[in-house]
């Protein structure tokens, strides 16, 4: 796993703090905006009922649609569904492809997958990891 300081992150840094735990609301979907390298990345975060964080790539690669926004109307946020398996999916609100949070492997309605992330929490403050799926420590 990554080790994630609590200092001040530099855009380039591959783990980065994305907020406070009570800024990430249990089944509320949330887009966050971040600085990596030159450019910025949007995460799509969700925290599900059992505490658990997940994150992948908040623009669907499909059409480079947004999964949610900043200020989307509650009516309009995309559908959360658990697998049964403890996994979460989300639908994309464009052409309903449904992906799978744990690695962003779209199960229906297509066969891409997006980026997925490493997220924890750790002394009330979210980290993630912008390089991949290995958990922040």
């Amino acid at each position: 796993s990554l080790f994630c300081s609590g200092a001040m992150a530099k855009p380039e840094d591959k783990c980065r703090e994305i907020g406070s735990l009570a800024e990430f609301p249990q089944e509320t979907p949330k887009c966050i905006i971040v600085p990596f390298g030159i450019g910025k990345k949007q995460l799509f975060v969700y925290h599900d009922k059992v505490g658990k964080l997940w994150c992948i790539d908040n623009v669907c690669r499909h059409r480079d649609y947004p999964l949610v926004e900043d200020g989307m109307d509650p009516e309009e946020m995309p559908d959360i569904e658990d697998t049964g398996k403890g996994v979460p999916t989300v639908r994309c609100p464009m052409h309903d492809a449904l992906i799978r949070m744990s690695d962003g492997q779209v199960i229906e309605c297509g066969s891409w997958k997006q980026d997925a992330f490493g997220i924890a929490s750790f002394g009330g403050k979210v980290f993630v990891n912008l390089t991949g799926a290995d958990a922040p420590a």
